[in-house]
């Protein structure tokens, strides 16, 4: 059966659809026969056109097609909380997909955001300039940020550290180039970071570039080590690993040992198997 010949005048109580398929629907989904729908998951990718009301009980699209992300839906879902992002089926690689980014201003009480593949413009780093508005007012609630296979240079990861209350960032195969250096004044309220099969094999940071972090997870065969600074940072409770290089994890000992001579004994290192390594991807 096809999703949009379901009798949705018979669901207008149903609050959640999850819809399990392992390919992207061409031709837009209709899901607005269901007023009480809530939360909207499909494992491909979802088309939909913009509603003729606002649809105030919607928070949640799991994973909706760049080219719908318009300013039309967005004004016309104003509670959405959870989007996830991906590219579609079909798709013209010529396409400049930056402006669907543009448009996620009018999701202001966003708190999770999961992009999938290329769709982060090389000019996401304007984005602090764009319009008369500037990144600490886009995206003011957003949490929780997943990128995977977004290939965004770290050059330009410094535009993510300016989200104000970002607390969460899972890096999947979403870092390009060999060095990060962060610059200082951002990332103030990250407490999660997760780093997976990216390029990165040298990184320049200290603990002042990410003050209150808690956990950080990391899988990259030829990363060299973990910055000495990190041992500085109070608040931080463990470091997990997954394959990575024994240099990686002898830096990784030496911070527990630092820690632990500040006082922090409750501070671990854990060699994570890979079951225990996925599950931190569903943080």
């Amino acid at each position: 059966m096809k999703l949009n010949s379901l009798p949705l005048f018979m669901l207008r109580n149903l609050q959640r659809l999850d819809v399990s398929v392992n390919f992207s629907i061409n031709e837009p989904l209709n899901i607005w026969g269901l007023p009480q729908l809530k939360n909207l998951t499909l494992r491909g990718t979802i088309s939909l056109v913009p509603p003729r009301s606002v649809h105030h009980n919607l928070e949640s699209i799991r994973l909706l097609d760049y080219r719908s992300c318009t300013d039309e839906l967005f004004m016309r879902i104003p509670n959405l909380k959870t989007l996830g992002v991906d590219e579609g089926r079909k798709i013209n690689l010529k396409c400049k997909a930056f402006s669907w980014f543009e448009n996620l201003a009018y999701l202001y009480k966003l708190e999770d955001l999961h992009v999938c593949e290329k769709l982060l413009h090389p000019e996401f780093s304007t984005i602090h300039s764009m319009g008369t508005w500037s990144v600490e007012i886009f995206l003011p609630n957003l949490k929780k940020l997943k990128l995977f296979n977004t290939k965004l240079n770290w050059k330009n990861m410094y535009v993510v550290g300016m989200l104000p209350k970002l607390e969460v960032l899972i890096l999947r195969s979403a870092g390009v180039g060999r060095k990060w250096k962060p610059k200082d004044g951002g990332f103030l309220g990250l407490k999660f970071l997760c780093i997976e099969s990216c390029d990165l094999q040298i990184w320049k940071a200290t603990g002042g570039h990410f003050p209150i972090l808690e956990c950080l997870v990391m899988c990259m065969d030829y990363f060299e080590k973990i910055p000495s600074g990190f041992a500085d940072i109070a608040t931080l409770k463990s470091i997990k690993l997954h394959e990575c290089s024994k240099s990686a994890i002898s830096s990784a000992k030496c911070i527990q040992e630092e820690q632990r001579e500040y006082g922090n004994n409750a501070f671990t290192v854990d060699i994570l198997r890979y079951d225990d390594f996925v599950d931190y991807f569903w943080y």
